[in-house]
């Protein structure tokens, strides 16, 4: 994971070089797709998923965080993922999972997609790009790191309309030390538990990697502030 101060000093960069050269990573023009629909994929999971926008299919990669991984493929991955969050292989797996789930319940109505066509690499033979998803309970990759579902990861785009990259950063940062605190998600499996944000200091709590139907009760909703939306991966 990128420090806070390099990431920021290489998004100035990039931005910095695309208003002076004709070709960098994030060269096209940023554009919204509304209305979009999830495309059932097998290997997508809680931060990279296909997407049908426009009456064409995308596979889109989130900007600045990293859900963990669903199976053990790539085990240096999974093991790099597990020491961050202190969890084990498995654990880690089954958080990735869990995310998936999560990612799925929260695409299973109408979004809206904002990229500028950045090749985010990946494995299959279509482009995968990265993108803002907002849902219709907001910003995909904020919900995500609230809920213990992600760890910051760095990247070097900046959106148009995101007047400064490090104050979108430092409120992932804030995102995360508030769910560490409360122990959501992967920070509470060392308790045995994946507490409700909403109601974390009630019984009403469940058993780490609980099912789907238990996630619509215990997510947390991010706080409200300046729109400020936008990393690697599988597909």
């Amino acid at each position: 994971m990128l420090p806070a101060s390099s990431f920021v000093r290489a998004a100035i960069c990039a931005t910095a070089f695309a208003l002076c050269a004709p070709s960098v990573e994030a060269r096209d023009p940023w554009v919204v797709f509304k209305d979009c629909r999830l495309v059932s994929q097998k290997s997508a999971d809680a931060d990279s998923f296909r997407v049908k926008a426009d009456g064409k299919e995308y596979i889109f990669r989130l900007y600045f965080v990293d859900a963990p991984e669903t199976d053990t493929e790539f085990p240096a991955r999974v093991d790099e993922q597990a020491r961050y969050f202190s969890l084990t292989p498995q654990q880690t797996i089954q958080l990735g999972n869990f995310a998936k789930r999560f990612t799925r319940e929260k695409l299973n109505r109408p979004f809206t997609v904002r990229t500028c066509m950045q090749d985010a690499m990946g494995r299959s033979k279509m482009n995968r790009y990265y993108a803002f998803v907002e849902t219709q309970e907001g910003d995909l990759a904020e919900l995500l790191v609230t809920n213990g579902l992600a760890r910051l990861h760095g990247s070097t785009a900046t959106p148009l309309g995101l007047s400064s990259p490090e104050r979108m950063w430092e409120k992932l940062q804030r995102l995360e030390r508030a769910a560490r605190q409360e122990k959501v998600g992967a920070w509470g499996a060392s308790s045995g538990r994946l507490a409700s944000v909403r109601r974390a200091r009630s019984r009403n709590q469940v058993r780490i990697l609980s099912p789907p139907s238990s996630i619509r009760r215990n997510w947390r909703r991010p706080p409200l502030a300046k729109p400020a939306r936008p990393h690697h991966g599988r597909n």
